[in-house]
């Protein structure tokens, strides 16, 4: 029995020593004294502690309390140190405070965001000129007003995100999950949303004009009053998404199913749903063109019978 208790402490010791090693090593990689060296008398703040330091601390003393496998606190601590590393870079090339104070209103151009994990992150009014979200956790992420022309968001996680009144002209948000984003009276033209899922997002008022959205998935979404003159929506998914008011002018949406889409009172002025899957005349209630609209063989308007055949939709006011 003595035998027994000996081996179990001699055990804990070496587990002891084996946590210390990997705390030590993983410690000697964060930037803690970089933080000190860079920053002078007049730009420190509590703030900044708040944000570099403690959460390393806090880790450690967590992890000490309830993880007994020296991997998994090797893990978890790199994990945290990485995390700490990349925003006390941002803090070092833009001077702002991220994660805890929030990034709004500052200057990133050019960053890279790749990879991370921005959860319910505030980039409200900031300026995101070719910054770099491929794969990044965004979900319920605010941008609101923020500026980001050629900004990359593929395959980005950005369900729920605050989109309203953006200026994102030519982003790249192919693969993103956008699933219930808010993007009202957003400016996204030429824009890509390639293989994007776009289901239930909200873009009334917007601008998307020539926007891509080859093979997207859309279904539900609001494009009420939105501006998409020549956007691309070839084999795109659009079941039961609105369209009301929209400007569709020379939009193609060959191959994509508009079953249950809905565009009443819709500008169709030489757009082409000749090979659009699912249409229904109630689907095109009031929808008006000054230029020849090709529309699928089974649409037939009675109204508007007497116009010429390649012309079937009443003029546009």
């Amino acid at each position: 029995m003595f035998k027994v208790f000996l081996l179990i402490i001699f055990f804990m010791g070496m587990t002891f020593a084996l946590t210390a090693r990997v705390t030590n090593k993983q410690f000697s990689d964060v930037k803690i004294s970089d933080v000190k060296i860079d920053l002078d008398a007049s730009s420190y703040k509590p703030s900044l502690h708040k944000t570099f330091i403690a959460p390393i601390n806090a880790a450690k003393n967590s992890l000490f309390s309830k993880e007994r496998q020296p991997q998994q606190i090797h893990l978890k601590l790199k994990n945290a140190a990485e995390q700490l590393n990349r925003d006390f870079d941002l803090f070092s090339r833009h001077q702002t405070y991220p994660r805890k104070i929030g990034l709004s209103s500052h200057n990133f151009t050019n960053a890279d965001f790749s990879h991370q994990s921005r959860l319910k992150e505030n980039f409200a009014a900031s300026q995101l000129r070719n910054a770099r979200f491929a794969s990044t956790l965004l979900k319920g992420a605010s941008f609101e007003g923020a500026s980001a022309h050629y900004a990359l968001f593929v395959d980005a996680q950005m369900a729920q995100v605050n989109l309203n009144a953006v200026d994102f002209q030519y982003a790249d948000f192919s693969g993103a999950y956008l699933r219930k984003a808010c993007a009202r009276g957003g400016n996204f033209q030429s824009a890509r949303f390639t293989n994007a899922d776009l289901s239930f997002t909200r873009f009334s008022g917007a601008n998307l004009n020539q926007g891509k959205f080859q093979h997207a998935y859309i279904a539900g979404a609001f494009f009420v009053g939105t501006q998409m003159q020549n956007a691309d929506f070839t084999g795109a998914d659009l079941t039961g998404a609105r369209f009301d008011r929209a400007n569709l002018s020379g939009a193609r949406f060959t191959d994509a199913r508009i079953k249950g889409a809905d565009f009443t009172g819709a500008r169709l002025d030489g757009a082409d749903f000749s090979r659009a899957i699912g249409a229904a005349p109630n689907q095109f209630t009031l929808a008006c063109a000054n230029f020849p609209a090709d529309l699928p063989q089974q649409v037939d308007l009675p109204e508007q019978a007497e116009l010429p055949q390649n012309e079937p939709l009443a003029p546009c006011p």
